[in-house]
């Protein structure tokens, strides 16, 4: 994947057996857009936000996007042994090494040279990074997303499937990725968890695109829709549709 700000499918084709799935795609979601994408079952929205995370390579085209893309599938695969709070801390690793260099360079004030412009700029890197806020930050998206009763120490496998893609989704927004990727995110989420998700969203700064069944919630976050349809798309000439989110066709 090319380094770009912004998300984008340049020409995207994607086949399987003898059937085309994606057929000459293009899309672009900049940074605080919010893609919805829409279409039939089987018009290719997961093949789509599957390429545009790198979990998969188009047959002809490009994606282009930032370093970090953040994905959550349908079905989520983690390690079953592995405890919850070991999934948490991997997602914010980032934000730890600059703790840690903050931690690091504060100790050398005073014995190099070069101390007080790394010290500075560190803690510019933490506040940033939102650092003293992690723990607090963490443990609100855990009690939005209903999931905050289960202790840490808990091994995924020991969860059930709903909360692990809760859990997932929690560790996913706590690491900032500069994209995120996201299908059917609202699958296993209560009203409390789709509203806490909304705000999540709707505050994003890099570029998100999902796919979604949910009407409200396509209506409440996307920016935009992309119609995977290709009749539809035969008809208007166009994938992305501008303008009020609440079009009829909303369904898939």
């Amino acid at each position: 994947m090319s380094s770009s700000p912004a998300l984008r499918a340049l020409g995207v084709t994607r086949s399987y057996d003898s059937r085309t799935i994606l057929d000459g795609i293009d899309i672009v979601a900049p940074p605080g857009a919010r893609l919805g994408l829409i279409g039939e079952n089987g018009a290719g929205k997961s093949t789509l936000l599957r390429i545009l995370a790198g979990v998969d390579e188009p047959d002809g085209g490009r994606v282009e996007g930032p370093a970090r893309v953040g994905y959550l599938p349908q079905e989520v695969v983690l390690d079953s042994t592995q405890p919850i709070a070991a999934l948490l801390e991997h997602a914010v690793a980032p934000v730890r090494a600059i703790e840690r260099a903050l931690e690091a360079a504060a100790r050398d004030l005073g014995t190099r040279p070069t101390a007080a412009d790394e010290y500075a700029a560190a803690l510019a890197a933490a506040e940033r990074a939102e650092l003293w806020a992690l723990d607090s930050r963490r443990d609100a998206l855990l009690e939005g997303l209903g999931v905050a009763g289960i202790p840490l120490s808990t091994s995924l496998g020991a969860v059930s499937g709903g909360q692990r893609s809760r859990i997932a989704l929690a560790a996913l927004l706590l690491g900032r990725p500069d994209a995120l990727v996201l299908d059917e995110p609202t699958n296993h989420l209560d009203d409390a968890g789709v509203a806490l998700l909304s705000s999540q969203l709707r505050a994003w700064h890099g570029p998100v695109v999902f796919a979604s069944h949910d009407r409200a919630f396509l209506d409440e976050v996307a920016t935009a829709l992309v119609d995977l349809d290709p009749s539809r798309r035969a008809a208007t000439g166009e994938s992305v549709r501008e303008g009020p989110v609440a079009v009829p066709h909303v369904c898939s």
